[in-house]
C-alpha cells in the first residue's frame, strides 16, 4: 500500500473508547436525584440511544413536560441555554415511566459501559482517525 493515506495531512488523532460507567444514571433518574450536569448527559445518552435504536426505544418513556418541550434546545450547542434549561427540569420529567422502562435503560447502559467493552476478547480490527483540518475520516487497519 504505497499510496495509503495519500492526500491526507494528519494533524491529530482521536481514539474513541467506551464511555465511563454510567449505569448509575438510570437509578438517579428514577430516584429524581440527577444533577443539572447529569441531566444533560442523560438527555444526550437518550438521544443517542434513540438514534441507534429508532424502532426499539420509546423516548416518551424517559421524558415528558419541560424536558420533552425543550428537547432540541437541550441537545443544542448553546451551553448556557442548555444549562439553564437543565436547572428548570423537575425530576419527574426525566424519570423512567415504568419499571420496565428502567430495566430497558439499564440494559442499554450496561452495553455501553467500560465493563462490557473491556470483557471483549476480540482485538480491535481497525482504528478510526479524523483529520481535523479537513474533517475527513479514515479507518486504518490494525497492524
Amino acid at each position: 500500500m504505497d499510496n495509503y493515506g495519500s492526500g491526507l495531512n494528519l494533524i491529530a488523532t482521536a481514539s474513541l473508547s467506551p464511555i465511563a460507567d454510567f449505569e448509575g444514571l438510570a437509578d438517579a433518574a428514577m430516584a429524581g436525584t440527577l444533577t443539572p450536569d447529569q441531566k444533560l448527559v442523560y438527555v444526550a445518552f437518550l438521544a443517542a440511544l434513540k438514534n441507534e435504536n429508532p424502532y426499539e426505544l420509546e423516548l416518551d418513556d424517559y421524558r415528558r413536560g419541560t424536558a420533552e418541550q425543550n428537547w432540541d434546545a437541550l441537545l443544542s450547542c448553546q451551553s448556557a441555554q442548555r444549562s439553564a434549561l437543565a436547572e428548570q427540569i423537575p425530576p419527574d420529567d426525566l424519570r423512567p415511566a415504568t419499571p420496565e422502562a428502567l430495566a430497558t435503560l439499564h440494559g442499554y447502559l450496561q452495553k455501553t459501559t467500560r465493563r462490557s467493552w473491556c470483557s471483549s476478547t476480540r482485538p480491535a480490527s481497525s482504528t478510526t482517525t479524523l483529520n481535523v483540518s479537513t474533517g475527513r475520516v479514515a479507518t486504518l487497519p490494525t497492524i
